[in-house]
């Protein structure tokens, strides 16, 4: 394995994790110190999703790049970006799915049952 791609294949996928990690760090932060209550369970879960931002990355990149010899450094490039890109975006699916259930009064139709509203006589009449 040349150093090149070893590189791309390490480097790419930590910006890519990076990246993303500085254009949500403020709002996330806020929404979860709202959320968590205290400010060691908010930076606890801020480290979690920035490891799992990091880590999913490099290990998308380092477990399915394929190991074609002949490819050149642009079309490992374009592999590594989208198998960096795609383990990101799967990585903040995964949260934000986990984060929806947290917060409050956000309750989906197939997760809570249907509850008819109140009604006054007169409308219950057809008056």
């Amino acid at each position: 394995m040349s150093t090149t791609r070893l590189m791309l294949e390490v480097l790419l996928p930590l910006a890519t994790g990076g990246s993303t990690i500085l254009l949500i760090r403020q709002p996330l932060r806020e929404l979860l110190s709202e959320l968590c209550g205290t400010r060691q369970r908010t930076t606890f879960w801020c480290r979690v999703l920035y490891l799992q931002l990091l880590g999913l990355p490099l290990l998308a990149s380092l477990y399915f790049e394929h190991p074609d010899m002949t490819a050149g450094a642009d079309e490992v490039f374009r592999r590594v970006l989208l198998l960096s890109l795609s383990a990101v975006l799967l990585g903040l699916l995964f949260f934000t799915q986990r984060l929806l259930k947290m917060i409050p009064g956000n309750a989906t139709a197939a997760a809570v049952p249907a509850t008819p509203l109140a009604s006054s006589p007169a409308t219950a009449n057809g008056a």
